[in-house]
């Protein structure tokens, strides 16, 4: 399960948030679609989910793992086990990553 909570995140310090507050659950099995217009942030949100960047508050994890700052070993492993997931290329029919 892929659990988001309170998530924000700005690029600069003085900058407006681009994610305040963004909450998101995914439970094991199931497919979810970020939709937004230009600017929106579904990037940065990746980007986030991924360990590119570090939120400012809130937290991810995947599995019970925390994802966020103290657990950005996890992270790096995030990416490699389930790069299917963060990429897209995934079987809906099994959530398995696909090979390509």
């Amino acid at each position: 399960m892929l659990t988001v909570e309170h998530l924000t995140y700005r690029y600069s310090r003085r900058g407006a948030p681009v994610l305040r507050g963004v909450d998101l659950t995914l439970e094991s099995g199931e497919i979810g679609i970020l939709l937004g217009c230009n600017g929106s942030g579904k990037t940065t949100l990746f980007k986030n989910l991924l360990g590119i960047c570090t939120p400012d508050s809130g937290s991810i994890r995947f599995d019970g793992q925390e994802l966020t700052v103290a657990g950005r070993k996890n992270a790096e492993w995030f990416f490699r086990e389930y790069q299917g997931f963060a990429t897209g290329r995934a079987d809906p029919a099994t959530g398995q990553a696909d090979p390509a």
